[in-house]
């Protein structure tokens, strides 16, 4: 059992006998209005893979974000040992970032940042399956993701319930945030969208197919 379509491609190759079922969510979408959402972007990953996860991409592009827009705010949950931390905090000092972009630490619970956040961004190079994004879809947050190897594909559908950008384009990524931050409509649809093809990640639904799976091999 796999989690995408490409490893099970490559797993086909050598035995015939390979399924994909997805992880869950177990978020459930809040009774929130897309209007009472705050103007901050969040990026959900460890500090210690902050370069597999693009957070020093996104710390990097925010310079030309605020420039746009100057009181938007991208907010980091994830935690990470000193040096990485540390590693962070000087990038986004030396880019005068200090008011613009927190270092929020590890997070207990994500489900209040997914429920007042403007956006989520995942500026991963790689992904076997983005959770994050299931994860912020089934909260109603917006979700941006670069177009990498190989989950965001399978997860979002583009222009639809997220946006994909070619991966590593810091310049389209940087257009399609400050694109989404101005467009109310756009987040609204994005938002009502992600909660429909969030419904395809519910626990039940995934519970089920590992039910006939194991059915079958019975």
């Amino acid at each position: 059992v796999c989690l995408n379509h490409h490893d099970y491609n490559e797993l086909r190759k050598l035995n015939k006998n390979v399924s994909i079922i997805h992880n869950p969510s177990h978020f459930k979408a809040p009774s929130i209005n897309n209007k009472e959402r705050e103007a901050y972007v969040i990026c959900v990953g460890s500090l210690d893979r902050y370069e597999e996860k693009g957070i020093h991409i996104l710390v990097g592009i925010w310079q030309a974000i605020v420039k746009e827009a100057p009181n938007f705010k991208l907010h980091i949950l994830g935690g990470g040992n000193e040096a990485n931390q540390q590693q962070l905090q000087s990038l986004i000092a030396d880019l005068g970032l200090q008011s613009s972009v927190i270092l929020e630490g590890f997070q207990d619970d994500l489900s209040p940042w997914y429920k007042k956040a403007e956006m989520l961004i995942s500026a991963s190079e790689m992904e076997s399956f983005s959770m994050i994004l299931v994860e912020a879809q089934s909260m109603g947050c917006p979700i941006i993701s670069f177009d990498c190897p190989y989950g965001p594909a399978e997860i979002i559908n583009n222009n639809i319930d997220g946006i994909l950008v070619p991966n590593q384009d810091l310049e389209k990524l940087t257009k399609a945030i400050l694109y989404l931050h101005s467009n109310d409509k756009v987040r609204s649809d994005l938002s009502n969208n992600g909660l429909i093809n969030s419904k395809r990640f519910d626990k039940d639904v995934i519970a089920k197919k590992w039910a006939e799976l194991i059915n079958d091999i019975i």
